[in-house]
């Protein structure tokens, strides 16, 4: 229970959405594999996802 309460809930999401998002595009080279340019929102969505949750990580940093 103790690692339950270090643990950071925007980890977390990262996480969750990233799995999410990583799902999606293996079954997208799997099932149309003639179609790859339809990852490239994909990745666009990793990158702004990255963005967002960098920024309040530095946010949630510099409050403590």
């Amino acid at each position: 229970m103790a690692e339950a309460k270090n643990r950071n809930p925007i980890t977390d999401l990262a996480g969750i959405i990233g799995g999410v998002f990583m799902v999606i595009a293996v079954i997208v080279l799997l099932a149309a594999q003639d179609n790859v340019e339809v990852l490239i929102p994909i990745a666009w969505a990793f990158v702004v996802l990255g963005i967002v949750l960098g920024t309040f990580q530095y946010k949630l940093l510099q409050k403590k």
